[in-house]
């Protein structure tokens, strides 16, 4: 499930360079998302912007490690993680599961 097109990410994000920004913060709030399509979407926007991407991913159905790790496959360069069990609602990738 993708709730943005990648065309609108890619515009906003080519937008906030222009402005100033180095860095996308591609997010998952809902913890939908799969690996497989984030790889892609990752993947695209990296080719489309140049910027580096960190990634914010959820773990409401136990994909948050999956997800950052295909954006880090697909080139992501950072992730928000959780610290001993600290992080956001339903929890972000936990920084042991991340690696270093």
């Amino acid at each position: 499930m993708v709730r943005s097109h990648i065309e609108k990410i890619g515009g906003f994000a080519l937008a906030a360079r222009e402005a100033g920004a180095d860095r996308l913060r591609y997010c998952d709030t809902i913890g939908v998302m799969e690996p497989f399509k984030t790889y892609e979407i990752v993947s695209a926007l990296i080719k489309e912007t140049g910027m580096d991407v960190e990634m914010h991913t959820h773990n409401d159905f136990g994909m948050a490690t999956a997800t950052a790790l295909a954006g880090v496959k697909a080139g992501a360069r950072f992730v928000g993680v959780t610290v001993n069990e600290l992080g956001e609602r339903a929890g972000n990738a936990a920084l042991e599961e991340v690696g270093p």
